[in-house]
């Protein structure tokens, strides 16, 4: 009972179920191999440089955080270690706290007319 496209269907079906197992068995060494994913740029691609530039340094941006030593710490959005000195494209200043609050200011109250009361 076994006709040419039974046997087919098995061949198919030991080569899929090969690669399968192929895969499994190589996805934990392609895994280790590559490099962890942070999610933040490196130097390179931000041009980073270890001093500042135009008066514009690390420690005065938004994604400077202060390491132990108060010359080197870290960003978030470079990777590695970043000086306090340094600078790279994605600076932007640290804005204060009232900064971002906007002031309104209304005009003086006018006392109201007394009408009719003479």
């Amino acid at each position: 009972m076994d006709t040419v496209q039974t046997r087919l269907y098995r061949r198919a079906l030991l080569k899929k179920g090969a690669a399968l197992v192929a895969s499994f068995v190589a996805t934990p060494f392609i895994v280790a191999s590559a490099p962890a994913a942070t999610g933040k740029a490196t130097k390179a691609n931000l041009r980073y440089q270890d001093h500042p530039r135009n008066g514009k340094a690390c420690a005065s941006c938004w994604a400077y955080i202060a390491g132990p030593r108060s010359t080197v710490g870290t960003c978030k959005v470079i990777e590695g270690p970043i000086s306090a000195v340094g600078w790279c494209m994605a600076f932007s200043p640290k804005q204060h706290r009232n900064q971002n609050r906007v002031r309104v200011t209304y005009p003086p109250r006018r006392e109201k007319s007394k009408m009719g009361s003479d």
